[in-house]
């Protein structure tokens, strides 16, 4: 609940101001459109393939793909019903294609088990993407606290989101 809305917005704030330098909150963000990969025209990359290599290449493409995908979107979690339902990540309307719900799930299951996501709420239907692993966040804030000269100080997350050197 309000712990991971807190995180998500720490992670956003962070995020915005190490991975840049130089951006301050009143700037906008990066709205470059996302360029999709050739296998997303690729009808069979929407497919489970019956062959289990072929498989297993394809579902880390779609890991792959996610994870850029919400990285350069700056999602967070996805809502898995209504994402795969709707959204462009799952599907290519200009070949008329949809990634299944079950594959999806498999390959959303399978992020989830490596680590690269987790479950948001126990009804396995919202998944928090770890396009940056827990551990790169922490690192990240260490270093702008550190390159701040706020190490060992203690700070609220509106100091960190709103504070004068952020």
């Amino acid at each position: 609940g309000k712990v991971h809305k807190c995180e998500e917005e720490l992670a956003v704030r962070a995020d915005r101001q190490m991975s840049s330098g130089s951006q301050r909150s009143g700037d906008s963000m990066k709205t470059d459109a996302f360029v999709w990969p050739q296998h997303y025209h690729f009808p069979p990359f929407f497919t489970k393939q019956p062959n289990v290599e072929t498989n297993s290449m394809r579902v880390q493409m779609w890991k792959d793909l996610i994870l850029n995908y919400c990285k350069h979107s700056r999602i967070f979690v996805i809502s898995v019903r209504e994402s795969v339902a709707s959204s462009p990540l799952f599907g290519n309307d200009a070949i008329s294609r949809r990634l299944q719900p079950s594959d999806a799930n498999e390959i959303l299951h399978l992020m989830a088990t490596a680590g690269l996501a987790e479950w948001y709420v126990s009804d396995g239907n919202k998944l928090m993407v770890h396009w940056r692993k827990p551990s790169e966040w922490a690192s990240k804030l260490y270093e702008w606290v550190d390159g701040s000269g706020q190490l060992d100080s203690v700070l609220t997350l509106y100091e960190i989101r709103e504070g004068e050197v952020t």
